[in-house]
């Protein structure tokens, strides 16, 4: 059954070209399009909590968008953990893969974050972190950091993890820091002399203990929050700061020991590479919304901290970056001494190993006791000569001077260290010779003339038995709390759908937008899963920091709520995509804020535009969404390749693309009274019939929601729904459903081509085609002379079926103004 794209006969497939008053190129798909400040009049306020790399990256965009933007941390400085990042960020199609030969794809880094993510992770938020990957390196170059060198770090299957090349003079590239200083570089020369064009403001406030939100009647209007007194022995100096919108970057709790015993109290004794700032203040400041906390209890042990010699049992662990084994370190047992997993495997996978094949010889794994603590967890990492020139000689000679690193020569040097024990472990009797085995089976591997023992496939560089040894002792250390606040993918945070707010349960896996909130980096959750994936967390920061402040920067006061125009078209950026069955996906744009709604009324379409090919496309759909949803506009597709409109909507890219719309179209449809809150209580309809085929399900679904959103129980509203097949039958589980609660909703469901588990015989289910048979019996009874009003019939579905339908309502006795057809 061919989708139902447009709601009316003469514009079935045709290709539209624009009004001479209209461009005739659309403007660019790109995410920098956005760029383009839609409130320079009344710019919005905003206020950005936290200055790591996320809260940064808000800020930033914000007011290179007009806002004036005030940016608050209660740290002397800025940068929290992304100052202490040190592997680098993951980036797609980047010039530096290109000039290393390396092919890399979006749908590769999806999968990868996916898989790592162990199923927890929510799609669509990966989406778009992949899709604006590429952006997000550039972004960051913009500020003159070259992220030329790339590594293949672990759960990765190319290389795509990026970070500085060595630098000239010797000194070590912490690409964390050196990201940090030069972004809050230019926030601190903007504020001394703005240059951004569009007339926005910076101000920065550090020591800043953010101690509230302020809400109005469900809206974050504001944030409260204490500064140092100014006399030693003064009482904080509380301030109420107004905005428009509040972004939370605030990072994650791995330092709050009271957190990680109600989330993680497996994970409360054990040492962690955060700063001591990492306290999830942010997730306790929106506890009274009712936020839709995820994944709190999945935190990541990274597998190698470093065991100082001087300190081994420090409950805080410099970390020993990913790339030291994406640029071929390889890792020992502690007992014996010897290889025992693949090293760049998941740090979940890489921890496990750890945890439970490499321990102190005293020590005893009680595998039939789970509560049972475990050993002395840890283990040798090795790097040779080539490994240590790779990664940044510079960096391992910091570490040396640190005294993490002892460097030995050859194999009988190696064994004679881990004998002798180094950072209270020890291999008390691995020999030369054992080692000189396993660094030749795993030259062997590197050479494909043998399969890895422990499924190593990727070989950066191959020790051999007479080089030099840089050694140091590892052990796993909390690094990151994958939970928090739930977004979505415009960086909104999210609580729970209610029944009554969303009864078709359409939201569930969206949630409900808490207007004038969003949220970056660590404090949110959704994105990891079980396992964050090595680089995405400089990612993360940048993509949805970058899109939270843009959607910060878009809410104020003073614009007016509907996004859409009548007469030009306007572009929406895809947020996300969900597929519903075999062709037909869900596809959510983006309005330009939380506080924006479409504009439409019950019934009313929009016009979509895209350029094809050379040829701009305009199609009509119709929504899903509710007329009073903010935020975003949903339709309902079926993705055909040899429809050019919805192919191009299909191959869009989360997070980054957009597609142009014009609306309302479609002035006269029906009045149902249902457009406002309690405004069709006087409306004299009482019986609406829905007559859908395929995706003609789209305003039906509108229709539907909105009668349960207002609890219209003096509405009997019944859906009759037919395709080719059941799984055609787009929301069929949910409708079915929601029958079952609300008596006033009717449903009759006939498929053509019925399998073996259609339920036949029963009352809401029939085989074959709408016919005249089945509509008299299923339709509610033609009104009486003079009550026209009180039944409406709305018919939406491919043209024959309509043009047939239409016809069978004269003959049944319906007249034209109780029904109304959209093709």
């Amino acid at each position: 059954m061919p989708p139902l794209d447009v709601p009316a006969p003469h514009r079935a497939g045709v290709s539209i070209t624009p009004a001479p008053s209209l461009p005739t190129t659309p403007p660019p798909t790109h995410l920098l399009q956005r760029t383009t400040n839609m409130t320079v009049e009344h710019p919005a306020h905003v206020t950005v909590v936290g200055g790591g790399l996320a809260g940064l990256s808000a800020a930033i965009t914000a007011y290179r968008r007009g806002a004036h933007v005030t940016l608050l941390d209660k740290e002397p400085r800025l940068g929290g953990n992304s100052a202490k990042a040190s592997s680098g960020m993951n980036a797609v199609h980047t010039k530096h893969q290109a000039a290393l030969g390396i092919e890399d794809t979006v749908e590769q880094l999806v999968a990868d974050t996916l898989k790592s993510g162990n199923g927890r992770s929510i799609s669509t938020l990966v989406a778009a972190l992949a899709s604006n990957a590429h952006d997000a390196i550039d972004f960051i170059e913009s500020f003159g950091i070259e992220l030329a060198k790339v590594s293949q770090c672990g759960g990765h299957s190319v290389p795509r993890t990026h970070r500085e090349n060595p630098r000239e003079d010797g000194k070590p590239a912490p690409v964390g820091w050196d990201i940090i200083k030069a972004l809050s570089g230019y926030v601190n020369a903007e504020i001394a002399e703005p240059t951004s064009e569009a007339g926005g403001s910076l101000k920065v406030i550090n020591r800043a203990h953010v101690t509230g939100l302020m809400v109005d009647d469900g809206h974050v209007v504001g944030v409260k929050y204490t500064t140092p007194a100014e006399e030693e022995d003064g009482d904080p100096e509380t301030t109420e700061l107004h905005a428009d919108a509040v972004v939370l970057a605030t990072g994650g709790f791995s330092a709050n020991k009271e957190m990680l015993a109600e989330f993680a109290p497996q994970m409360v004794d054990l040492p962690t590479t955060n700063g001591a700032w990492a306290q999830g203040e942010g997730i306790d400041l929106v506890k009274d919304l009712n936020p839709w906390l995820v994944d709190m209890n999945q935190v990541q042990l990274h597998p190698t901290g470093f065991i100082d010699p001087a300190n081994p049992t420090a409950p805080t662990k410099f970390l020993a970056p990913e790339a030291l084994r994406g640029h071929g370190g390889i890792l020992l047992a502690q007992g014996t001494g010897r290889r025992f997993t693949n090293e760049l495997s998941t740090r979940a996978a890489v921890t496990h190993d750890i945890q439970t094949l490499s321990h102190h010889p005293d020590d005893k794994l009680n595998a039939e006791d789970a509560s049972a603590p475990l050993p002395r967890s840890g283990a040798f990492l090795v790097l040779n000569q080539a490994a240590v020139d790779a990664f940044d000689p510079a960096t391992i000679g910091f570490y040396l001077g640190r005294g993490f690193f002892q460097k030995v020569e050859g194999a009988d040097e190696l064994a004679a260290l881990l004998n002798g024990g180094f950072c209270d472990m020890v291999a008390p009797d691995v020999t030369g010779d054992e080692i000189r085995a396993d660094l030749e089976a795993y030259a062997a591997a590197a050479a494909g003339d043998a399969e890895d023992a422990f499924g190593k496939k990727v070989f950066p560089v191959v020790p051999t038995t007479d080089d030099t040894f840089y050694v140091c002792g590892i052990t796993p250390a909390i690094h990151y709390t994958m939970g928090g606040l739930r977004i979505n993918a415009a960086a909104e945070v999210v609580r729970r759908a209610t029944p009554a707010e969303d009864p078709l349960a359409l939201d569930a896996n969206h949630g409900i937008a808490i207007p004038g909130l969003y949220a970056a980096g660590e404090v949110s959750g959704g994105v990891h899963g079980g396992n964050r994936l090595a680089g995405n967390s400089l990612l993360e920061c940048v993509v949805f920091g970058r899109i939270a402040g843009h959607r910060a920067a878009a809410i104020t006061k003073h614009l007016y709520d509907a996004a859409l125009n009548p007469d030009s078209f306007t572009p929406l950026v895809l947020r996300s995509v969900k597929s519903l069955g075999q062709f037909v996906k869900l596809f959510r744009f983006d309005l330009p804020s939380t506080k924006h709604h479409t504009g439409l009324r019950i019934g009313e379409y929009v016009a979509v535009r895209a350029e094809i090919n050379g040829e701009q496309i305009v199609r009509y759909y119709s929504p899903i969404s509710r007329p009073d949803n903010l935020g975003h506009i949903d339709l309902l597709i079926k993705v055909d390749d040899h429809g050019s409109m919805s192919h191009h909507i299909a191959t869009m890219r989360p997070g980054k693309d957009a597609l142009e719309f014009k609306g309302p179209l479609g002035s006269n449809f029906p009045d149902l009274g249902l457009d406002a809150e309690g405004a069709g209580v006087d409306s004299p309809v009482r019986k609406i019939a829905l007559i859908a085929g395929g995706t003609g399900l789209s305003p039906m679904v509108q229709i539907i929601r909105s009668v349960l959103h207002q609890n219209r129980d003096d509405i009997e509203v019944k859906l009759i729904y037919g395709a080719v097949m059941e799984s055609e039958l787009v929301y069929k589980d949910e409708l079915v459903e929601q029958a079952k609660v609300h008596p006033n909703l009717k449903l009759y469901f006939t498929v053509d081509k019925p399998d073996e588990s259609w339920p036949v015989g029963y009352p809401s289910f029939g085989t074959g085609y709408l016919d005249k048979d089945t509509l008299a019996r299923e339709l509610p009874p033609v009104p009486e002379e003079g009550e026209e009003d009180s039944t409406k019939i709305i018919l939406c579905g491919p043209w024959k079926m309509c043009q047939i339908i239409k016809g069978v309502m004269t003959e049944l006795g319906y007249k034209e103004g109780v029904w109304y057809s959209f093709m």
